[in-house]
C-alpha cells in the first residue's frame, strides 16, 4: 500500500506543477498579448516627447504644462497653450500637438474642430505608436478620444435639433401674433 500512496502523491505533484505552469503561461500571455497590444494609440516610447517617425514640434516642457492644465481642469491655461501650439510650424505632424488641440476643442464643445483634429491625429498616432509618456495625468487613448468626439457630435446634433424646433416655434408664435394684431386693428 505504501508504494501505491507514493505513486498517487507523485502524480498529484506532477498535476499541480503542470497546472501552475499553465497558469503562469496564461498570465504571461494575458500581460503581453492583451494588456499591452502594439499600436493601440496609448503606448509611449522611451524618448522624450516624441514618438518614432513623428516630427518634434511640441516640447517636453509644453507637454508637461498641458498635462497639468488638463488634469487640473484649467481651461484658461489649456486654451493659452493650444494657442501656442497653433503658432508652431508643422504642429499637424506631431501627434502630441494634435492631442493638445483636440483636448482643448473637446473641452469647449467644438464638435467640428474636434472631429477635424481627431481625423488628423488618428492615423499619425497609429503610425507612431501613440503619444508622449509625459502625458502622465491625462494619459490619452485613441478609443477614449474617438468616443469623446462621437459623444460631442451627438450632443451637437441634439442641440441643433432643439434649436431648429425652438426657431420653428418662435416663427409660429410670430405668425400668431401678426394674425392677432391684424384682427384687432
Amino acid at each position: 500500500m505504501g508504494i501505491f500512496n507514493r505513486q498517487k502523491k507523485i502524480t498529484l505533484y506532477i498535476i499541480v506543477a503542470v497546472v501552475v505552469g499553465l497558469i503562469i503561461a496564461m498570465l504571461a500571455w494575458l500581460y503581453f498579448a492583451v494588456m499591452k497590444p502594439a499600436g493601440d494609440g496609448n503606448q509611449t516610447n522611451n524618448t522624450s516627447s516624441t514618438v518614432k517617425t513623428s516630427e518634434v514640434v511640441c516640447t517636453d516642457s509644453l507637454i508637461k504644462e498641458v498635462d497639468a492644465a488638463i488634469s487640473g481642469a484649467n481651461l484658461t491655461n489649456l486654451q493659452r497653450l493650444a494657442g501656442q501650439v497653433k503658432s508652431l510650424q508643422n504642429y499637424n505632424q506631431d501627434p502630441n500637438c494634435l492631442y493638445i488641440l483636440l483636448s482643448e476643442r473637446l473641452r469647449v464643445s467644438d464638435a467640428s474642430a474636434s472631429r477635424s483634429y481627431f481625423n488628423d491625429l488618428e492615423p499619425l498616432a497609429r503610425a507612431t505608436n501613440g503619444f508622449s509618456q509625459l502625458f502622465v495625468l491625462s494619459s490619452p487613448s485613441l478609443d477614449t478620444l474617438r468616443n469623446a468626439v462621437v459623444a460631442l457630435e451627438g450632443n451637437q446634433k441634439q442641440i441643433d435639433s432643439q434649436t431648429d424646433i425652438n426657431n420653428k416655434s418662435f416663427q409660429d408664435l410670430d405668425a400668431v401674433d401678426k394674425a392677432n394684431s391684424s384682427e384687432t386693428q
